[in-house]
């Protein structure tokens, strides 16, 4: 498992292809890396330099992970000198998917966890809590847009990543917000199951 631990904005511009995104500079990368992470894979950290790669190993150990294969040597600075494939994710400011959304086949997954979605959810969107993400979620079509949204940005970041490693070829991050900034908007919410 090559875990990217950038911010959401360095992994979206550029990133290894399969990473996934789990910011170190935010509350809970520890956590969530537990959740993510099978004890028995191996996992390699990738971060803007070496020191960033050995700080993520340190806080996965913290959390109990320990089958560390190590870091990228030069981080992600010097896989990108080489000119090595990178893959990226569209970053939409939620401001503007009301607009995307309407009459286009952009799909919107939220990955909140149940308590929030049952709560309020946008009309028509999918929903997988993004630390169940282990596969495309039923009934997304991973050839269409999928705009990936959580509360703030920040489980988007993290989602984006895991739907964009199973299959998703053209995955959106919304940012700057997410349901609750919707719901201040007064775009159209609903609530239950």
């Amino acid at each position: 498992l090559v875990v990217d631990a950038r911010t959401d904005l360095q992994f979206d511009d550029a990133h290894i292809p399969q990473a996934v995104c789990i910011p170190m500079l935010s509350a809970g990368f520890g956590s969530k890396l537990a959740w993510l992470a099978d004890r028995d894979q191996e996992i390699v950290f990738v971060g803007r330099d070496d020191e960033d790669g050995r700080r993520a190993a340190r806080l996965a150990v913290a959390v109990g992970i320990s089958k560390l294969a190590g870091f990228l040597g030069g981080g992600m600075t010097s896989w990108r000198q080489e000119k090595r494939d990178v893959a990226r994710i569209e970053r939409l400011p939620l401001t503007e998917l009301k607009d995307r959304a309407e009459g286009s086949e952009l799909q919107i997954l939220d990955v909140r966890e149940r308590s929030e979605w049952e709560a309020a959810h946008i009309p028509g969107s999918a929903f997988e809590p993004w630390h169940d993400i282990a596969e495309l979620p039923d009934g997304l079509d991973g050839s269409k847009p999928i705009a990936v949204i959580c509360g703030s940005g920040e489980r988007a970041a993290v989602g984006a990543s895991l739907v964009q490693r199973f299959g998703g070829s053209e995955v959106i991050h919304v940012i700057d917000g997410g349901v609750p900034k919707w719901k201040r908007l007064e775009h159209p919410l609903e609530s239950g199951p």
